[in-house]
């Protein structure tokens, strides 16, 4: 109950005391009545809240975690032929397509790069093999012509073009300068 007492006063003197007793029952109920309606507006809120939350991880939120998923895995695994789910034809979904296109064209350079790179190795591997073979001609050519040289009974020297240093000499040389081959190397006429 509310209960509201005031007193009467007739010419500054009080006569009698007004006394107010109300039932709070009926403002008790008209309480709870609001209070169901605010908890079912609040429960539907949150049960549409939810629908719509549930609604936005399944086209917005699913596919841009599968998107950055997949973005992971390429990067990791170096795998350019995984592709991403597409979902939806909005935004997020053209956006999942030129992932896909952007994977497609680095694996197309990809393929175009390592079939390069094996004709690069073949390429190498065959100039090797031919390298290998020339210097071998070469040194065998080499140790013919010194033995040549060496065995001439005449003197041989060969001089660079440049200062006209001695650069080879052969024993007949040696024999007749009387000069060891450590004397004459790198040195000129001048020098003598």
């Amino acid at each position: 109950f509310l209960f509201l007492s005031r007193p009467i006063l007739s010419n500054g003197e009080r006569i009698g005391t007004v006394y107010i007793q109300s039932d709070l029952q009926e403002m008790y109920v008209r309480l709870k009545g609001y209070a169901l309606i605010v908890g079912g507006v609040l429960a539907v809120s949150l049960l549409t809240a939810y629908r719509v939350s549930a609604a936005l991880q399944e086209n917005i939120s699913r596919p841009l975690l599968d998107l950055a998923r997949t973005a992971k895995n390429v990067s990791e695994e170096k795998d350019y032929s995984v592709r991403a789910a597409t979902g939806n034809r909005d935004e997020i979904g053209l956006l999942v397509e030129t992932f896909n296109e952007m994977l497609s064209q680095i694996q197309t350079r990809d393929a175009a790069l390592q079939k390069t790179q094996d004709e690069l190795e073949q390429g190498v591997k065959e100039r090797t093999l031919s390298l290998e073979q020339e210097v071998g001609e070469r040194k065998r050519a080499e140790v013919f012509l010194d033995s040549i040289v060496e065995n001439i009974p005449n003197m041989i020297f060969v001089k660079e073009a440049k200062e006209l240093r001695f650069v080879r000499f052969n024993k007949a040389g040696e024999v007749l300068l009387g000069y060891t081959r450590e004397d004459l190397l790198g040195k000129n006429d001048h020098d003598f």
